[in-house]
Formats: structure tokens, C-alpha cells, sequence
């Protein structure tokens, strides 16, 4: 027993004394679960779960491991999704300080990556590190660089090139003392190749020998002579570049002939390099022996005559750098040396130059607070934040400032999930301009640090769960002009200086306005609704009680209808009455009348003298203010018969009566299926699409994941999607959509099932069921409609789908995209908007994506297109994601 404790307690210190001589080590096999002690070098290697967030792990199959002795390159980190994942790699010793970062990668079973061997980029930092390339599948590629970091945390990126996925081996960082591999120019030193000479065994040498942990492969020198220390020292050991003694125990010499000579050629002669010659004299010299030679290049002397010390390590390196198509070195013997020149070691560098300086290191604090407290699962939130700029993280834009510290100006956190209270670290982003918290699960009061935001020109709050009072600085700004506010769908809110409520009136009829886009009105941009209940054979001004929606989110007003004695003589003074009552703001139609009469509607629509549309709940007239005001009203016909359920989803309120009016922003641009078709004779631009169908998206996503309960529209088509002036969209007739009985449930059991055919979910018509995914499965289609140009019905028998499934198993993008376009778009955001299509029409609901994520990959779409240079789309990008585009739908 005794013996065994002695046996634990020398293998604890074994491993406590490993541990302490790596201080500052980070070694990561990339792809295992567990952390082990190597048993080659007992090095402590652990798994990268605490260094990256994303990847899966995957084996090498033994066939390919089975004569590799090395561990790490037995497994790999695979990267199939995003296009970039890096690790985090804390410096240890702080930024501005030298460190020797090595990554490693064994390609193994190439039928992992589709019979194809990968290629990709190695980022360090926010710039390009290096290629990664192979020959075979047993190629083992090792990029290795001394870096030194300009911030306290290190990123190693892995880039998707679309050349194959990417992967990793194992990634190691190792501290190296400033006082080595110096040189007189900027830059990084990339390893060109470490050279142990005069070795006579295959072996590697590396940490155990080499306290640095630098890789010292043996070269054998077919012109010259090994030879060896009649003994090892010490002081082989001893100068400031640590080496290890078994390589300086080493050395070769020529075997006839005064100089050693070799070359590198076919290199680019852009190339700078640094070489670092290693010698140590280990052959015993009798008297009268000298050993002197000098290093030329390109027969140019580099340096003056060495002349080797006994058992002693020195280091002779280029004090420029060297550059050349070819650079033939030569060690050759002095006039007075009477033995010819050895060397024992040899390391060339590259130089590389790193001169983009990472995001302010403020505005990066403040990202990973965000992304830490409201668990931010975004694939592309990994490394820099604003760099590189075509891989920045979602939702960002930021300043460009040429090679200085660029900073966010624009954060767009819409429909991410965010839940819990407004974190103090958004004030950190002090150069943010635009900020979109909306449609989110936000709430407690709006923070009066948000005034405080002096570059802040644009903040959006809609759609949260925010109470309480909004910061009278904030509310300042905002009537100044100086800060665009958004606060819609806040139930709780108090968005004015004075929030106390008011009394309900007796004998008036009580109609919930939504104040947030769970209500359809607000949802589809109504200006305001008025009922009208008309009790016997045309007894006027004795209104009927109206119950009130019970909803959480639901704010309450009371509209109360006058006795009218004479509408005719009261025409000018109530039509004057509207004007001054409705206002214009920001190109939207807002309402502050709290009375409106039946007769007053009659006549901004000339007595329902035009009819402009028609939608599944009702006539659409045309209708204009005095002051020029262009507005649709829809009258709600009794003749339609439309159910109790079907008033209370257009309005939210209900009763039987006969007369029942929503006023609406008046839609310049028609529908969707207009410009689809051609009919109108213009083409909309692929930006144009994109930006059309992420506003759809966010509409329909704030119905089933904003509302509570949730809303399925259940006649999503392009005819249902009206457009603006400005060509924004909204989602529109609501006569047909349902609540869900609650949140526990997954489906409605329609009573009779309703759509409109080559749009409606095959699923639901077969079994009755109503989903949310039913909708999702419509959008698809008006999706596939944007991008084709085509309808969702092509012929009686045939649909858009018959059409869409062998062109897209082709693979030929030019084949599904609208040739209207003539070629005019971007070939990376086409393809995610069709695979975002495709994954909204699986037969089977289960199988449909979320709205939410397709609002994402939509976003992506964007974020691609804008990518792309004005030669390949044609286009440029005019108008962010945030308050003008969010979802707003009638």
C-alpha cells in the first residue's frame, strides 16, 4: 500500500512539473470529448469545447491513423455550417507579446467531404493567415506563424471558400520570450521550413527537448557529412532561442569541397524572408584547427566570418529580409579556416504583414456581453465582429476606416429571441447609430442610459414586454427630432409624458384598439375602425355594448358615436373635423380622433362610389381626406355571412350589426401578383424581392411567435401582399385567419378548410389540421413566386412545384431564376433565398422550417447580396432592415 501511495504521489508530480513547464501553453485536439496528457510529449491537451461554439467532431477511419503515432490526428473538428468559425484563444501573457501559434490539420477519409479533397482559409485575427490545401488524404498540412497580437484574446478562423468543408486537427499556442526572432521589419514570421541537420534517425524533435515546443524535422544533406557531440551539454541549450540540445548535437558538413550550398526556388519574388542559422562547433579541434566561414546570398556576404564556439549554441540571423525569384545561399570556408563550414540547425520565415487593426476593443466588450446574456446562438457571432467585412456578424454594419479600429454604427437584433431586461452593454457601442431591439421578449422599463447614446439617431423597442414610463430624454429627442422612437406593441408601456388612463363613458361603444401588432389593425396599418350597430328600423345614436378582447396586449379606447339630427348639414364641418384629427407621420397614417361617425365615412368615400378590391372579408372602396390623403375603407358586407370569429380576427372586436368599417393606409403599388405577372409592365430587381419577402416573413413571423395567442393567417398569397409607395410590403386580409386555443396546442381543427388554391398546404386540406407551418408552407410558394417570376398555379392541373422540384435537383440557378432579370443578381443570395424557398414546402409540416428562421435566412440574403460587388448584381443596397422595414401588415 505504502508502495502504491509512493507510485500516485510520483505521477502527481510528474504531472504537476509538466504542467508548471508549459505555463501559458494552450494545446487543443480538436474533435474529442475528453482532455488527456499526450503520452509522447505529456503535454496536457484539451478538447476544444471552452474555445469554440460551433463544429461537430469526427473521426479519422484507422485506415488512415493507423502508422500516425500523434493523437491529435486521429479526430478533427468539422465545420459543415457558416461560412466562418473561429476559435478564441486567450494570450496568456497579454497583447503586444510574442507567441508561436501552430494549426494542424489531417484530411483522412475524403468520402467525408464528398469524394473531394477541401481547401479553405486560415484567418488569424481579422486577416488571412494562410490557405489550407492538400495533395492526398494523407497529407498532413501544419501552418505555423510568431504573432504578435494587438488584443488580449487571439482568434483562429477556419473560412468556407465553397471548395469543401472545413476542418481542423488540433491548434496550439505557445508564449515565446521577446528577445528572439527579432528583425528589423513590421510584420509576422510564417514558417517557411525547420531544418535538424545531420540527424541519423527519422525522429521528430519537439516539446520534452525543445522547451518552446517548435517542430524540428531531420533533413538529410546528400552532399554532405553527418556528425555528432562526442557528448550532449548543456550549453547547447543556453542561449536566449532555447534550442534544444538534441538538435545542436547534430550538425553536417560537406564531404569535399569548402562550402555548403542550398537554394529555394520557385518562390514568389514579392516574398520577403528572415533565415535564423543555428551553430555550435561539436567536433573536438586539435591545435591549429580553425573553423571560419561566411553566409552569402546570391554570392552577396551576408555576414561577417563565424567561427563556431566549442559545445556552445549561437544564433546568426538576416538583419533585412531577403526577397528574389530564387535565393541560393552558401556557407563557405574563409581563406584562413582550415575546416570546412558545418551547420546544425536552419529556420526560414516569411514575412506577414497584419496592418487591419480589429474592432474597438469597447464596441467587442460589449458584443460578447450581449451575446453571453441573451445567449445569442447565431452562427456567424465568432471572432471579430465588424472584420473581416465580408464575414462580419449578423446584424451588424459598421464604420470603415481604412486599417484603423472600425466601429458598430448599426445593430439590428429584430426577431432574435432575446428575453430578460435592456443590458447596460449596449451603451458601450458608443458609435451605434441604429439599434433594432424589436419583436422580441424584452422587458422591465426602457433604461435611461439609452438617451445617453449620443450617436443614436434610430431606436426600435416595438413588440417587446417593456413597462413602465419611457425616459423623458428619450421621449425629448424624440419630439426634437433628433432620435426616430419606436415603441409600438409595448401594451405596458407608458409612451407619454402623462399616462393616466382615461374613464370610460357610459352609453358608448367601447372598441379595443391594439396597441401592439398583435392586433391586425395596428399589424396592417389601420388608421382607425369604427362599428356602427343600427338597433330596429333605423333608430340612430343608440350604440350597442361591445365586450372588449380580453387580451393581455390589448389597450382599450373608447369611441363614442354623437346623435347625428342632420348628417347632410353637418358634411364640411366633420370632414373638417377628420382632417384636422388625422395626421401624416413619416409617410404613415396615424389617428389621434377618438370619435368617428358612420356618415363621415360615407362621405371620404363618396358614398362607396369606387370600389378598388376585393378581399376574403369584405369590398374595398376608395377614399380621400380633405387635406388629399389617399385611404382604402373596407365595408364588411352582412351578405358575406361571415361568423362571429371572422369580425373579431379582422377588428378584434365583434357583435352582430350591420355595419362594420376598418380604414386603411391607402396602398399605392398594388399587390405582389401584380408585379409578378408582368401586368403592371415593370420588373422588380432582385433587391427589390428580397426585401419585399423579408418583410412578409417578419409580418407572418410576429403573428405566430409575437402574438399571444398566436395568429395563422391561412391565406398567405401574393395577392394578399399589397406594396407601397415606397414598394414596402404589407401582409393583408385577415377575414380568414385563426387564434390558437393556446399555447400548449400545435394545431386548430378547422371547421371547414379555407385558401386559395396552389398556395394552400397540402396537409391541412387532407386532414383539417390549421399549423402555423401552414402558412410557412404559402409563403414558400409566393417565395418560389418572387424568385421565378412564375405563378403558383401554371396550368388547371399543374402548380409551380411540378415546375420547381426537377429544375432545383438540376442544380441549374439560371433555370429557376426570373430571366426578366436578364442575369442581373446576386448568385450566393439567389441560392439561399431558393434553399430557404425548399425548405418551407415539405408535404409533411413537421419537416417546414420556422418563420423565424426564415426571416433569418432571408436576412442572409440581404447581407449576401450586399456583399457582392456592383458587377455581379447590378444593384446597390438603399435601405437597412430596422423600422421602415419591419413587419407591418393589414
Amino acid at each position: 500500500m505504502e508502495m502504491l501511495l509512493r507510485v500516485l504521489s510520483f505521477l502527481a508530480l510528474n504531472m504537476l512539473l509538466h504542467v508548471h513547464a508549459q505555463t501559458g501553453f494552450i494545446s487543443i485536439d480538436c474533435g474529442v470529448d475528453e482532455d488527456y496528457i499526450d503520452n509522447t510529449t505529456k503535454l496536457f491537451y484539451s478538447s476544444d469545447a471552452n474555445f469554440i461554439d460551433s463544429g461537430e467532431n469526427k473521426n479519422i477511419p484507422y485506415d488512415f491513423t493507423s502508422t500516425i503515432y500523434e493523437k491529435q490526428l486521429t479526430n478533427v473538428r468539422s465545420f459543415p455550417k457558416g461560412v466562418k468559425n473561429c476559435y478564441t484563444l486567450p494570450a496568456d501573457q497579454g497583447k503586444d507579446n510574442k507567441y508561436l501559434i501552430r494549426a494542424v490539420f489531417m484530411c483522412g477519409n475524403v468520402q467525408e467531404y464528398n469524394n473531394q479533397l477541401p481547401e479553405f482559409k486560415l484567418y488569424l485575427g481579422v486577416e488571412e493567415w494562410d490557405s489550407v490545401t492538400f495533395n492526398s488524404s494523407y497529407n498532413i498540412v501544419r501552418r505555423e506563424i510568431i504573432y504578435v497580437p494587438k488584443t488580449d484574446e487571439i482568434y483562429v478562423c477556419l473560412v468556407n471558400t465553397d471548395s469543401g468543408t472545413p476542418f481542423i486537427s488540433a491548434l496550439e499556442l505557445r508564449p515565446i520570450d521577446d528577445s528572439i526572432y527579432n528583425k528589423t521589419q513590421s510584420g509576422s514570421l510564417v514558417l517557411f521550413n525547420r531544418y535538424n541537420f545531420g540527424s541519423e534517425t527519422s525522429e521528430t524533435v519537439r516539446y520534452g527537448d525543445d522547451v518552446l515546443d517548435r517542430i524540428w524535422g531531420p533533413y538529410s544533406w546528400s552532399s554532405g557529412e553527418s556528425i555528432k557531440a562526442p557528448y550532449s551539454s548543456s550549453g547547447l541549450s543556453e542561449n536566449q532561442f532555447k534550442l534544444p540540445a538534441k538538435v545542436m548535437e547534430t550538425a553536417v558538413k560537406p564531404v569535399n569541397g569548402t562550402s555548403l550550398d542550398f537554394y529555394l526556388d520557385g518562390i514568389d519574388s514579392s516574398q520577403e524572408f528572415y533565415v535564423y542559422l543555428h551553430v555550435a562547433e561539436i567536433e573536438t579541434l586539435v591545435q591549429g584547427q580553425i573553423r571560419e566561414f561566411t553566409v552569402s546570398v546570391n554570392k552577396k556576404a551576408i555576414s561577417s566570418a563565424i567561427q563556431p564556439r566549442y559545445m556552445i549554441a549561437d544564433t546568426y540571423f538576416t538583419q533585412s529580409s531577403l526577397s528574389g525569384s530564387e535565393l541560393n545561399f552558401s556557407l563557405s570556408q574563409t581563406n584562413q579556416s582550415t575546416l570546412p563550414p558545418i551547420m546544425n540547425a536552419l529556420e526560414i520565415y516569411m514575412i506577414k504583414e497584419f496592418v487591419q487593426l480589429s474592432t474597438e476593443q469597447r464596441n467587442v466588450d460589449a458584443m460578447k456581453k450581449i451575446k453571453s446574456v441573451y445567449q445569442m446562438t447565431k452562427s456567424s457571432w465568432q471572432g471579430d465582429p465588424c472584420l473581416p467585412r465580408n464575414y462580419s456578424w449578423d446584424g451588424l454594419i459598421c464604420s470603415d476606416n481604412g486599417y484603423n479600429a472600425p466601429s458598430i454604427t448599426s445593430l439590428n437584433l429584430s426577431s432574435s429571441n432575446l428575453a430578460g431586461k435592456i443590458d447596460k452593454s449596449f451603451s458601450n457601442l458608443t458609435s451605434l447609430q441604429y439599434l433594432d431591439l424589436s419583436y422580441n421578449s424584452l422587458n422591465g422599463e426602457v433604461p435611461e442610459f439609452l438617451s445617453e447614446m449620443s450617436s443614436l439617431k434610430t431606436l426600435n423597442l416595438s413588440g417587446n414586454k417593456l413597462t413602465g414610463s419611457v425616459p423623458s430624454a428619450l421621449l425629448a429627442k424624440s419630439n426634437d427630432g433628433t432620435l426616430s422612437l419606436s415603441l409600438d406593441g409595448n401594451p405596458d408601456l407608458c409612451k407619454t409624458n402623462s399616462c393616466n388612463t382615461k374613464t370610460k363613458k357610459k352609453n358608448s361603444v367601447v372598441v379595443p384598439v391594439v396597441a401592439s401588432i398583435a392586433s391586425v389593425v395596428v399589424l396592417l396599418g389601420a388608421i382607425f375602425a369604427v362599428y356602427w350597430r343600427f338597433i330596429g328600423g333605423g333608430r340612430r345614436g343608440k350604440p350597442a355594448g361591445v365586450k372588449p378582447n380580453d387580451r393581455d396586449n390589448v389597450s382599450q379606447l373608447e369611441f363614442q358615436k354623437p346623435d347625428v339630427p342632420n348628417e347632410e348639414e353637418n358634411w364640411d364641418s366633420e370632414l373638417e373635423e377628420i382632417q384636422k384629427e388625422v395626421i401624416e407621420t413619416n409617410g404613415k397614417l396615424e389617428a389621434r380622433k377618438q370619435r368617428l361617425s358612420y356618415s363621415e365615412v360615407k362621405r371620404i368615400t363618396n358614398n362607396f362610389g369606387e370600389v378598388i378590391g376585393k378581399g376574403g372579408s369584405g369590398l374595398v372602396y376608395n377614399g380621400r381626406l380633405s387635406n388629399g390623403i389617399k385611404v382604402a375603407v373596407k365595408k364588411l358586407s352582412p351578405s358575406l355571412n361571415l361568423a362571429f370569429e371572422q369580425f373579431q380576427n379582422e377588428a378584434r372586436y365583434c357583435d352582430e350589426g350591420s355595419n362594420m368599417l376598418l380604414i386603411y393606409e391607402y396602398m399605392a403599388n398594388g399587390n405582389l401578383k401584380e408585379h409578378i405577372s408582368g401586368k403592371n409592365g415593370s420588373v422588380l430587381s432582385w433587391e427589390q424581392r428580397v426585401q419585399i419577402a423579408i418583410e412578409a416573413a417578419q409580418a407572418l413571423e410576429y403573428l405566430h411567435d409575437g402574438c399571444n395567442p398566436s395568429i395563422i393567417h391561412r391565406d398567405v398569397k401574393a395577392a394578399n401582399i399589397l406594396l407601397n409607395e415606397k414598394m414596402q410590403a404589407k401582409v393583408a386580409d385577415f377575414g380568414w385567419s385563426r387564434s390558437m386555443p393556446s399555447e400548449s396546442q400545435s394545431h386548430v381543427s378547422a371547421t371547414f378548410v379555407v385558401g386559395t388554391s396552389g398556395y394552400l398546404d397540402p396537409e391541412y386540406n387532407k386532414t383539417g389540421k390549421l399549423t402555423k407551418e401552414s402558412d410557412v408552407y404559402s409563403f414558400g410558394i409566393v417565395l418560389l413566386e418572387l424568385i421565378s417570376g412564375r405563378s403558383a398555379k401554371i396550368e388547371d392541373n399543374l402548380s409551380i412545384l411540378d415546375w420547381f422540384y426537377p429544375v432545383f435537383e438540376s442544380g441549374k440557378l439560371e433555370d429557376i431564376v426570373d430571366p426578366r432579370l436578364q442575369g442581373i443578381f446576386s448568385t450566393n443570395s439567389a441560392w439561399r433565398a431558393v434553399e430557404t424557398a425548399n425548405s418551407c414546402i415539405p408535404l409533411r409540416s413537421i419537416e417546414r422550417q420556422t418563420m423565424s428562421y426564415v426571416v433569418n435566412e432571408l436576412k442572409e440574403c440581404l447581407k449576401l447580396l450586399e456583399m457582392s460587388s456592383p458587377s455581379n448584381t447590378g444593384v446597390t443596397i438603399t435601405r437597412p432592415i430596422g423600422t421602415e422595414t419591419g413587419p407591418q401588415a393589414r
